[in-house]
């Protein structure tokens, strides 16, 4: 079993491991402006040309399913249970599937502009946005889920917003903590934040001399590191900001220039994803010079370079993969998990329950009756 991510580059998505820069799969048509993985064989991507997301399925070399959507979408993600999809609109209105039946369950006007990121909170909570507005907002899932007698278009509050940035969101990560986790973002205006939820508070302000594309913090949150416009990487460390604010980042501690900074460089044009694995031990960035660096954070060498040959869009991390598989077969349509095509209009009203399967694997059947799980069985 190798580590694997899917790369949007050109009009393929790419499935490949970082470590020796062997490409698993190719797939295609995909001009890929977001990704999201669903349990261990699906993979959803928001196109780029069109108001459109393709769903593929490990392995396959094009989409399983093609849904056409109300307008182009930007970021997408699945919430961690797996229960639900969002999207963030050209229009700046956000979207919520349910993917058991596929149906659109709300769209509502999140940002006066572009949706540019979007995290989620790891207990499935809170959904964190941020737009080309400069603002970050928090939505209890709970009130995006539950439709009332008003149907999918009906309004609702956000639980908070930050709109401590000037210039728009480029990229958003979120802790662990659940409603006490910390929101990471990274922005136009050459700064990278920390926010923390639950009390609502700018905890910490990087400044930087360049525009931020992309962020992430190691799984310890002791360090953020942000991707840059120049190419560069700059990493943060957390820890000196909390040692200069009695061992807390709190009242909105600022780190600037070169202040407990360091730089990792390599690509050449703007950075435009990260990924922290490994325990923090690895740090995964892609460019748009077409090339996916796997970097030893604590030596801060690049250790694996693979060139795409084409203008990197998105990556988002796939999990162990086992590649001689993946290589050898192609999976059949009785391989497949049922998985509903997103639905481009929403309808108010209950889910129809007969029509409901869940994408995760290991939640398919029942392993005693070897039956279809009933909404409700979990």
């Amino acid at each position: 079993m190798d580590l694997c991510v899917y790369v949007g580059s050109g009009s393929n998505l790419h499935l490949l491991n970082p470590l020796d820069g062997g490409i698993v799969s190719v797939a295609s048509p995909c001009q890929s402006r977001g990704l999201a993985c669903v349990a261990d064989d699906w993979v959803i991507a928001t196109q780029r040309k069109e108001a459109a997301m393709h769903v593929f399925h490990r392995g396959q070399k094009s989409p399983h399913l093609k849904c056409r959507l109300a307008e182009p979408m930007g970021p997408v993600m699945v919430s961690p249970d797996g229960a639900y999809c969002f999207a963030g609109g050209s229009s700046g209105k956000l979207y919520a599937w349910d993917l058991w039946s596929g149906q659109l369950l709300r769209s509502w006007h999140g940002h006066h502009k572009p949706v540019r990121a979007l995290g989620m909170t790891d207990d499935s909570s809170y959904l964190v946005t941020g737009g080309d507005d400069a603002v970050i907002s928090v939505w209890n899932i709970l009130d995006v889920v539950n439709v009332d007698d008003n149907g999918a278009e009906s309004v609702i509050r956000d639980f908070h917003s930050w709109s401590d940035h000037s210039q728009a969101i480029t990229a958003l990560y979120v802790g662990v903590g659940g409603v006490r986790g910390r929101v990471f973002s990274a922005s136009l205006d050459r700064t990278a934040r920390v926010f923390e939820i639950f009390s609502r508070q700018l905890l910490c302000t990087i400044s930087c001399d360049v525009f931020l594309t992309a962020v992430v913090a190691t799984p310890d949150e002791s360090w953020l590191l942000a991707g840059a416009g120049d190419g560069t990487i700059i990493a943060a460390d957390l820890r000196a900001a909390a040692c200069r604010s009695s061992g807390v980042l709190a009242g909105g501690v600022t780190m600037e220039g070169a202040q407990s900074q360091e730089r990792l460089e390599g690509h050449i044009h703007p950075v435009c994803a990260l990924l922290s694995v490994d325990q923090g031990t690895l740090l995964i960035s892609a460019s748009e010079d077409g090339t996916v660096k796997t970097w030893d954070f604590a030596s801060r060498q690049c250790i694996q370079t693979t060139d795409l040959k084409a203008p990197i869009t998105c990556m988002e991390a796939a999990g162990l993969v086992d590649a001689k598989v993946s290589l050898r077969t192609q999976p059949t349509d009785t391989d497949l998990a049922p998985l509903a095509p997103l639905k481009k209009f929403g309808s108010a009203g209950k889910l129809d329950a007969a029509h409901c399967f869940l994408p995760l694997k290991r939640s398919l059947v029942d392993n005693e009756t070897e039956k279809p799980l009933k909404p409700g069985q979990l």
